[in-house]
């Protein structure tokens, strides 16, 4: 009887964990989730414009969706499922207006990231229980899954169908069902149909043949039976698995061509435009002269990951996946070859956002569960101790660390605001200040006309009227020009290309005024705002971030001009 009741309340337990370890993600998933909504926060005589640049990309083809029919798209620069599930959810509540969009559009992140928990629960139970509850609550708890459904973008959906289609695939390891090689293939198609990128695990239903590689034949026959055990142990009937096979790439085709092939062979040209749109960021391209080509990229695997995920939880990552070579744990390794495709991938391209390596992260939160599940099951009582110690401290710096990050992202402290306070007490004449973003007579990096904080491109500043009394530097740009200047004196040449999607390097004048204010000789440095993540008070290194300084790394240096009066 107490053995019955001690059991029952383990289920029970077990049954109110996943309630509280998506209470525990939605937190995080949705706090300070209306950031950089434009029209939402009022800013001088408008509303402050966004920071998040490809979100007015999503919108605007939700916009379409609603004004036009579902047939009609505005732009193939991302594919229509995530446009149309908002566009859906909009004409169902009666939401229509620009900021309604955006928050619907970042609810179907939300959710989709939610959705990726319960599926990493039943994905882990293919290895245990405590694996399924680690992963699941990793997944909560990491960083990058819970700022990324920050926004109206499609990964969070496109990690969710991802992962959807590995669960089907390890379903079949026990038993070949139609269904599962249907679902395996509709996943992958609406992941694709949700982000291109998706196409790279394409493979994911061949690797039906290696988790029944090893498999025990249940019934073997007469030639079978003649065969040593280890033989007779990887013995594998393929038909049944490539009836499956063909079943599942079948399923997927008419899947995409529904959601993206009618897209595409509807307007061939806005596909077109969009293909000439991602190839240059694929390629050697610096991006607004971030990285040029001397410039080495940061790598996935040694600096975004580890801010992705938080050092603790990437770290066990990294020791499942040495334990899944040397165990040669079947499972472990089939997850692996899920992911390696994609990660070489990324790891080719020259475009090194966060963002794109949300797919991989359910699968590195899997291994790190993996790897915590073996050291709590081993018989030493002290090597347990230590593991549940440090499993404890893991969990409670994931949710600090992760808080901390997307407290950034509160409203009350965007450093725009408290810049144009400042900028309001000091300066009487906005005329007098320059400030330093993208020129869109020259479009090129030079010195612009202030318009506000939240606007860094405007028509060029006149120099020939007068130097500025004040001048602001976003300091992105700065380390840009402060980078060219360096590798310039060092004989490199920057082409056309190390400056898109700009035009080129800045003119000489731009150049020549920017070494004057960088080293202060005509300007002093007299005000830093800073968006910067610190815990415990400790700033964190989020360097390897370059391509997220429009806000995760913002910071504004304003300069004085030198023996000038109050304006």
């Amino acid at each position: 009887m107490r053995k019955y009741l001690s059991s029952a309340l383990i289920n029970y337990l077990t049954l109110a964990l996943l309630p509280a370890c998506l209470f525990l993600g939605l937190s995080l998933r949705v706090l300070n989730i209306t950031w950089g909504i434009p029209e939402r926060h009022p800013y001088m005589d408008r509303y402050m414009i966004f920071l998040y640049p490809d979100e007015p990309k999503m919108v605007n083809q939700i916009r379409g969706f609603l004004e036009s029919g579902i047939l009609h798209i505005t732009t193939l620069e991302y594919p229509p499922l995530q446009g149309l599930v908002a566009a859906a959810l909009a004409d169902l509540t009666g939401r229509r207006q620009v900021p309604d969009l955006y928050l619907i559009g970042r609810s179907v992140s939300v959710l989709a990231s939610l959705c990726s928990i319960v599926v990493m629960y039943f994905l882990g139970r293919r290895w245990s229980k405590r694996t399924a509850w680690l992963a699941a609550i990793f997944l909560a708890l990491s960083m990058g899954a819970a700022r990324e459904a920050h926004w109206a973008n499609p990964e969070s959906l496109a990690a969710f169908w991802i992962l959807l289609a590995i669960f089907c695939v390890f379903k079949l390891e026990d038993r070949d069902r139609t269904c599962w090689y249907i679902l395996a293939g509709a996943g992958l198609a609406l992941a694709i149909a949700s982000k291109y990128l998706a196409a790279l695990f394409l493979h994911l239903p061949i690797l039906v043949l290696f988790l029944k590689k090893f498999t025990p034949v249940d019934s073997p026959t007469l030639v079978e039976s003649s065969l040593p055990t280890e033989t007779r142990r990887s013995w594998v009937n393929s038909r049944p698995i490539l009836r499956g096979l063909g079943i599942s790439y079948a399923a997927f085709s008419i899947i995409i061509f529904l959601a993206l092939g009618l897209y595409v062979i509807r307007d061939r040209q806005l596909f077109i435009a969009a293909y000439h749109t991602h190839s240059p960021w694929a390629g050697a391209y610096g991006l607004y002269g971030t990285v040029p080509k001397p410039v080495p990229v940061p790598t996935y695997i040694r600096h975004i990951f580890p801010i992705a995920l938080g050092f603790p939880i990437y770290i066990s990552a990294v020791a499942g996946i040495l334990l899944s070579l040397v165990t040669l744990n079947k499972r472990a390794l089939v997850l692996l070859l899920c992911a390696l495709p994609f990660y070489v991938f990324l790891e080719a391209i020259h475009y090194h956002p966060l963002r794109f390596c949300l797919t991989l992260l359910p699968i590195l939160c899997l291994l790190a569960a993996f790897f915590f599940d073996y050291i709590l099951g081993l018989r030493k009582m002290i090597l347990r101790a230590i593991g549940r110690l440090t499993l404890t401290s893991l969990l409670l710096y994931s949710v600090l660390y992760t808080y901390t990050f997307l407290s950034v992202l509160d409203v009350q402290k965007d450093i725009r605001f408290s810049a144009h306070a400042w900028i309001e007490r000091r300066v009487k004449d906005k005329s007098a200040i320059a400030m330093l973003g993208k020129d869109v007579v020259t479009n090129r990096i030079g010195w612009i006309q202030y318009e506000g904080m939240d606007r860094w491109f405007s028509e060029t500043y006149n120099m020939e009227s007068g130097l500025p009394e004040f001048v602001i530097v976003p300091r992105g740009f700065w380390e840009n020009l402060t980078q060219y200047l360096r590798l310039t004196r060092v004989g490199y040449s920057y082409s056309a290309d190390d400056w898109w999607p700009l035009a080129g390097a800045p003119s000489p004048n731009s150049l020549h005024f920017f070494e004057d204010v960088a080293s202060e000789k005509s300007y002093k440095l007299v005000k830093i705002f800073k968006n910067g993540t610190r815990f415990s008070w400790v700033p964190f290194s989020i360097e390897p971030l370059k391509f997220d300084l429009w806000f995760t790394n913002l910071e504004l240096l304003i300069y004085e001009r030198k023996n000038a009066h109050q304006i």
